[in-house]
């Protein structure tokens, strides 16, 4: 994990931290940086419920990327962002794959359109 130079501030003082990043290459990289997040939920006195939900939220996001986004391609790299305070944690993954555009996606509220 590298910590970025600029944290920034919560609208009530308090410390949103520093951005910390970590680069993965495959599925067997993905359960110790999810767990790394983990821990840093748990230090900060995260509830279960919500350490989970992030848990599950990383781990369908990282594996999308590295199986859908880069095909299982190696040599791409996953760009996993976060930022932890108190009150929130914001978190970025970026991967190396074509992409999508959003317009080309069905609309699943729509009728005759099935998950």
């Amino acid at each position: 994990m590298v910590p970025c130079s600029r944290g920034a501030r919560l609208r009530n003082g308090g410390d949103l931290g520093a951005w910390r990043s970590v680069k993965l290459h495959g599925q067997e990289e993905i359960i110790p940086a999810i767990d790394t997040i983990v821990h840093a939920l748990e230090a900060a006195d995260y509830s279960p419920k919500d350490t989970f939900a992030v848990r599950l939220a990383l781990e369908e996001a990282l594996v999308n990327a590295i199986k859908h986004g880069h095909e299982g391609d190696r040599s791409k790299e996953v760009h996993l962002r976060y930022q932890l305070s108190p009150e929130r944690i914001l978190l970025e993954i970026q991967d190396q794959g074509p992409g999508f555009r959003m317009q080309d996606v069905p609309d699943p509220t729509a009728p005759g359109v099935s998950c």
